[in-house]
């Protein structure tokens, strides 16, 4: 069931177009964002993952033609949603004092004066980047020392991402460098009337959409999907049982209970094949993902080399309905070569049936990339690595 939630059951389509593309954000809900680049941009690969081979540009268009498909906004984390998602999320931009974090907060609390400047910066010259926005006010609101303002935030960038938190100004494209460009909103979403505008009302809807992008889910794990408020989490889970649209049940040898949504697909069997991307929907919830898959996933990215485990980037690899293996990837352009840098079989699965898969789709990986062959490192890691080359 949560593979099917995901759209991990399904064949890869021949020829994938933007249909195929918005309607996997509206499958999923939320793709998390992430600059990650040691492989390929984290967000595109969960795409990949569902649809295989396909043209990166599609997205690309998506967020950043009009009239646009696809939107950035702050669900899960910095994420790509669809336009009715993006609305939803009205509730958290509304209570953007209390949901936005101490950084963004003092772009209001210290230079109000400077959102108000922004904001007529973008409706004359808009988009522009947060380095375009910051060389018009630098003299003026120079940064401050890393203890007093942050990741190295200028104001000017800490307004923008004030702004941005409270949907008063959108992300109209991503330049060359990834840096978003930003655009008062009005010039980037297209107004809905045909949602709620109750806050209790989108969150309910946003739990819905939680339940049926995961299958079968934790009370916990709903919320966590969208980042939503603990006690309209409840509320709307109760209100969504009493409709019929959530059942509870349980799930064998886990702590429960669990909720299933009335429309989840319960195959008999899914035969998938995929790699997962660090942040996949599907590895959103770590402790889920233990309980339904017998995985325990760990980001490795920020802890130091000498006691990662796996990996830096570490992509799951799905066979069937079983997550079977690890492998910690690299993408050496230069070279023109998919680098495997470490492969773990997990507990119970057996290396003659994983590896036959494993390399067809480390093959497909490379062919998406652009890159002519894998290898592994001159210095590989983990028990599957001989198997594989």
């Amino acid at each position: 069931m949560a593979l099917a939630a995901q759209g991990l059951d399904r064949p890869r389509p021949s020829a994938v177009t933007m249909r195929h593309v918005t309607a996997l954000v509206d499958r999923l809900g939320v793709v998390q964002i992430d600059s990650v680049n040691v492989l390929e941009r984290s967000h595109l690969v969960p795409f990949f993952s569902r649809l295989g081979t396909y043209d990166r540009a599609l997205v690309q268009r998506a967020l950043g033609k009009a009239p646009r498909k696809l939107f950035e906004a702050w669900a899960h984390e910095a994420s790509i949603v669809g336009p009715e998602v993006y609305h939803l999320m009205e509730w958290r931009r509304a209570g953007a004092k209390r949901e936005a974090w101490g950084r963004m907060r003092e772009a209001l609390e210290r230079h109000p004066e400077l959102i108000v400047s922004v904001v007529e910066l973008l409706a004359d010259q808009g988009p522009l980047s947060s380095s375009e926005v910051n060389a018009v006010f630098e003299q003026r609101y120079p940064g401050g020392p890393v203890d007093q303002w942050g990741w190295n935030w200028t104001p000017a960038k800490a307004t923008l991402e004030w702004l941005f938190f409270t949907g008063q100004v959108a992300a109209a494209s991503r330049n060359s460098s990834f840096a978003r460009l930003y655009h008062l909103a009005d010039k980037v979403v297209q107004p809905r009337g045909d949602l709620p505008t109750d806050h209790q009302e989108q969150i309910t809807i946003l739990v819905e959409k939680a339940a049926k992008a995961q299958g079968v889910a934790t009370a916990a794990s709903l919320r966590d999907y969208f980042r939503l408020p603990l006690e309209q989490t409840r509320q709307a889970i109760d209100d969504l049982v009493e409709q019929g649209r959530l059942a509870r049940t349980a799930v064998d040898q886990t702590d429960g209970p669990w909720l299933v949504h009335v429309d989840a697909a319960r195959p008999r069997r899914v035969n998938a094949k995929a790699l997962l991307a660090p942040f996949d929907p599907l590895l959103f919830d770590r402790d889920r993902l233990e309980a339904l898959f017998g995985m325990r996933f760990r980001l490795e990215f920020y802890v130091p080399k000498a006691k990662r485990v796996h990996g830096y980037y570490v992509m799951p690899f799905l066979l069937g309905e079983k997550l079977v293996a690890r492998v910690d990837l690299k993408a050496e352009r230069t070279a023109g070569c998919l680098v495997v840098k470490g492969a773990f079989l997990e507990t119970d699965c057996v290396a003659d049936e994983v590896t036959p898969a494993l390399r067809e789709e480390l093959g497909l990986l490379a062919t998406w990339l652009g890159l002519a062959r894998v290898e592994p490192d001159p210095i590989p890691r983990g028990d599957l690595i001989a198997a594989l080359f």
